[in-house]
């Protein structure tokens, strides 16, 4: 979408133009073709004063945070299908959420293998 040729922004459907356009806070009103002038335009204004490459790469990372948060609700909503949708997490699961920041070799191993039930066991498991 960072595109400074009007024809490569032809590719795209209405729809993932007026997307383009709401991330951008511009106006996603008209048809295909002024969607697609729009757009063009902010492309060149951005490459005119030498922020474009900053603008793909700021949009790579936001659409790579988007594509992180909706694995976590995937893996979220397993859970809770697991749980009979009651909300809670199995035990070994709390215990790797609670640890989740922590990268030391000892408490590695009790969260690949959650051999640990509890944060008890884990705390045992590590200080052993």
């Amino acid at each position: 979408m960072e595109s400074t040729r009007e024809e490569d922004l032809h590719e795209f459907t209405v729809i993932q133009l007026k997307n383009e356009l709401r991330s951008r806070y511009l106006p996603v009103t008209g048809n295909k073709d002024e969607l697609v002038a729009r757009l063009h335009q902010d492309n060149i204004s951005k490459q005119e004063h030498g922020i474009l490459e900053e603008y793909k790469r700021e949009r790579t990372k936001r659409l790579s945070q988007e594509v992180e948060l909706k694995n976590l609700q995937i893996q979220l909503d397993q859970i809770k299908k697991d749980e009979g949708n009651n909300g809670t997490a199995p035990e070994a699961d709390k215990v790797s959420l609670i640890l989740e920041g922590i990268w030391d070799s000892r408490w590695s191993i009790p969260l690949a293998s959650h051999c640990c039930k509890d944060v008890e066991g884990l705390l045992s498991h590590a200080a052993a």
